[in-house]
């Protein structure tokens, strides 16, 4: 489905009174998308290979009723999340999630760290792959 579908298939549910929650990779603008909407809005770290493709600009556009997702690999991750935090005041902004890469050795680190730093965020597992494994699609 084009980006221009989605918006106006996003605009007929909210009109007829549909609650809609949206999970994008963060690589593509969200400033068209109607405010009466949710947004989970993932920011690549480095060891996915992809921050390179994030829209930067969408963390400026982010509510109070959204969320902003990091999934954190390692130190280096950890660092790049705590320093985008920063930058775009996102803990005074929206809800800010970390979570660690699933079968990682990192995880019980990185609740260390949080708790070290105090950092307002919520620390959740990949509940998806911890239910259906490296299963894609879920």
């Amino acid at each position: 489905m084009q980006r221009l579908e989605c918006i106006k298939l996003i605009k007929c549910l909210i009109k007829n009174r549909f609650n809609i929650s949206l999970e994008t990779n963060g690589s593509i603008s969200i400033k068209d998308l109607p405010e009466k909407m949710m947004i989970s809005l993932d920011i690549k770290c480095p060891s996915s290979g992809m921050t390179k493709n994030m829209c930067y600009n969408n963390l400026d556009l982010i509510k109070q009723k959204d969320q902003v997702k990091f999934v954190i690999a390692n130190l280096k991750d950890y660092i790049f999340a705590k320093n985008i935090i920063k930058k775009y005041a996102l803990e005074d902004k929206t809800n800010v999630i970390f979570q660690p890469v699933y079968r990682t050795k990192f995880t019980q680190k990185l609740v260390n760290i949080i708790l070290q730093n105090k950092l307002k965020v919520r620390f959740l597992l990949q509940l998806h792959k911890i239910i259906w494994g490296d299963k894609r699609g879920v």
